[in-house]
């Protein structure tokens, strides 16, 4: 007789085809990281508009103190 709860899971199975240095696919991610990465990612990307703001408008004064 065959053990049938012996069956590997889709998550099981993924792990093991995983390259040792590869990162996890982000469904494997717990959703507590993976929010925290998105909350990262967010703010890394509102301080880049920020400072590419900030960039622009002290061109524009230069050039309007050069005038």
């Amino acid at each position: 007789m065959f053990n049938t709860n012996n069956k590997s899971t889709p998550l099981k199975r993924k792990k093991l085809t995983l390259k040792p240095n590869e990162l996890k696919d982000e469904e494997f991610a717990s959703p507590v990281k993976r929010r925290a990465k998105m909350k990262m990612i967010l703010k890394t990307k509102k301080n880049l508009m920020k400072t590419t703001k900030m960039k622009k408008k002290l061109e524009m004064m230069r050039k309007m103190k050069k005038n």
